[in-house]
């Protein structure tokens, strides 16, 4: 539990993002396989079945330190986190647990589920009373199934890779496969390469490029492709062999997260890596007047491919990859609308199969039938277009448009800006920086967001919040002058001088409830700050809501 307590206090004293990544090394080295399968299990977002519920926390504190229950909840408001809250309120212990973390885990966490609740009660308060203030924050996140990695998991891969000398897909692809916390599983995770290991490598996306206003791209003299995306997850699906996955541009699977575009990317021929947009099937995506199913559907928006039949196509103009980019998906529509959707494609009858093909009318056994799919698993809505002309408006789900010119390649990361992309249904508006959210952790200057508001009869009102537009320089002097001028602090927020506006750009005005204001605007960014000298004035809350986009 010690180099636990002593990873997570010395990930809060650092921000460079190489130091985190050095400091999570240095702790793989040093801790057993045992712990370190622990930690994995627990930073995956996996929890352990204790039974052990807030209420039950609360109570045991109440018992321990005789604190009426109003006052655990007062104090609840104020730190914000139950398991942080619960440990301060607990008396203060000297020194600290010497049991290892999966020690902690086989003795006080595991069993709790077959205890009964009087055995689970002493259980918790026993190990409470043999840890201190830090550690029983952890302790009480384990049981709570809270615990969360301390740093983003890009960073925590990172390190694993080094640590195993592993490319990092191929660590991240072994996590999310199915294993259990043990040394023994640790060992096999890491250990060296497999022949396998080549069918799961990504490539390396490039990335929605700067952003072009629409005057300077209609100087093109060739026609080029817009290819129109709706906002969503950069991602890609690689089907090679018996392997098929789904990254990010940040090279992480996620496959589990979206299980039947997993289940469709089976269809997709082996030797083939599609690259797309990850965005909801329907507009209204949370209405509860929507059936259940179709609340949570996902649709792959297709706009390249970087592997055809195994051959990487980087090298071939964007005209050759979009010719075979329609044979692909023409088979994979065909192939999903065969057998989407069915619970498990293997017990599907190969015969009903060929006879619904060629003659429907000659299937035998009809109830192994797989169902049409209710939804388009994948799209791709390429717009052969010459920029010269003024493109027509997206609907309101469409946000990004990607250009491409026939002969163009396939951009490199390493040395590109990425795809030029503009936003038709972008605005412009004048906003006052209001104020920004601290970040978790002891660094006094770090905000993880700044908020912006308008102008309204009662004052200002907060309207949108973001980071984009600024690079790391910027954003620290930002921090710095935030940090000198704080007018109020309530939790992680921090209020400012209304003295700074900025000339930024949003994609969308949206109805929001918990909003003072009415609306939240979505996309923002920053374009310059205005100087009291340009006379612009702050855009009038008002004038936001004829925006306001309206299902």
């Amino acid at each position: 539990m010690k180099r636990l307590q002593r990873l997570f206090e010395d990930l809060d004293l650092v921000t460079q993002p190489s130091m985190k990544v050095r400091l999570i090394k240095d702790y793989l080295e040093q801790t057993p396989k045992e712990d370190l399968a622990w930690v994995l299990y627990f930073f995956q977002k996996r929890r352990l079945s204790t039974r052990a519920n807030p209420a039950l926390l609360k109570s045991l504190v109440k018992d321990m330190t005789c604190w009426p229950a109003d006052w655990i909840e007062k104090s609840h408001e104020q730190v914000k986190d139950l398991p942080e809250t619960l440990a301060l309120l607990l008396p203060h212990q000297e020194g600290g647990c010497e049991l290892s973390l999966s020690n902690v885990v086989i003795q006080f966490l595991k069993p709790l589920a077959h205890f009964s609740p009087h055995a689970r009660r002493e259980t918790i308060r026993c190990a409470w009373r043999i840890m201190n203030t830090p550690q029983r924050v952890l302790f009480n996140k384990m049981l709570l199934g809270h615990l969360r990695c301390p740093v983003s998991t890009g960073l925590w891969i990172q390190a694993l890779a080094q640590w195993s000398q592993l490319p990092e897909p191929v660590v991240a692809h072994r996590l999310s496969l199915p294993w259990e916390p043990s040394a023994t599983e640790i060992l096999n995770l890491f250990k060296a390469a497999r022949p396998e290991d080549r069918q799961v490598l990504p490539y390396p996306l490039a990335s929605i490029g700067e952003e072009m206003p629409l005057s300077h791209l209609m100087h093109h003299q060739a026609p080029s492709t817009i290819l129109r995306l709706p906002e969503g997850i950069h991602a890609q699906i690689v089907r090679r062999k018996s392997v098929c996955q789904i990254w990010s541009e940040a090279q992480e699977p996620l496959s589990a997260s979206y299980p039947e575009l997993l289940q469709a990317a089976q269809c997709l021929p082996s030797g083939t890596v599609v690259e797309g947009v990850i965005a909801h099937f329907h507009p209204k995506m949370g209405d509860k007047t929507l059936p259940s199913n179709r609340r949570k559907a996902h649709v792959f928006h297709v706009h390249d491919l970087l592997e055809y039949q195994g051959k990487p196509l980087l090298e071939c103009a964007w005209k050759e990859r979009a010719g075979s980019l329609q044979q692909v998906l023409e088979q994979w529509t065909s192939d999903w609308q065969l057998l989407g959707q069915s619970p498990d494609p293997s017990g599907v009858n190969p015969d009903c199969v060929q006879q619904e093909m060629f003659q429907p009318d000659m299937i035998e056994s009809p109830e192994k039938t797989p169902a049409a799919p209710e939804w388009p698993i994948c799209m791709c809505q390429p717009w052969e277009h010459p920029l010269d002309e003024k493109p027509k408006p997206l609907a309101v789900d469409e946000t990004i448009c990607l250009v491409k010119e026939p002969e163009s390649l396939y951009p490199d990361p390493a040395f590109s800006k990425g795809w030029p992309v503009y936003y038709p249904n972008a605005r412009i508006t004048y906003l006052t920086l209001w104020g920004a959210i601290r970040e978790e952790g002891r660094i006094k200057h770090a905000y993880s967001d700044y908020l912006f508001a308008a102008e309204s009869d009662e004052g200002l009102v907060v309207v949108g919040n973001t980071k984009e537009g600024w690079d790391e320089q910027q954003q620290a002097s930002i921090n710095h002058w935030i940090h000198d001028h704080a007018i109020h602090q309530k939790g992680p927020l921090t209020m400012v001088e209304t003295s700074r506006h900025f000339k930024m750009r949003f994609l969308r005005a949206k109805p929001s409830s918990r909003a003072s204001g009415g609306l939240r605007l979505e996309g923002l960014k920053a374009l310059e700050e205005q100087l009291p000298l340009h006379g612009e004035k702050v855009t009038q809350l008002e004038d936001l809501k004829a925006f306001l986009y309206k299902e």
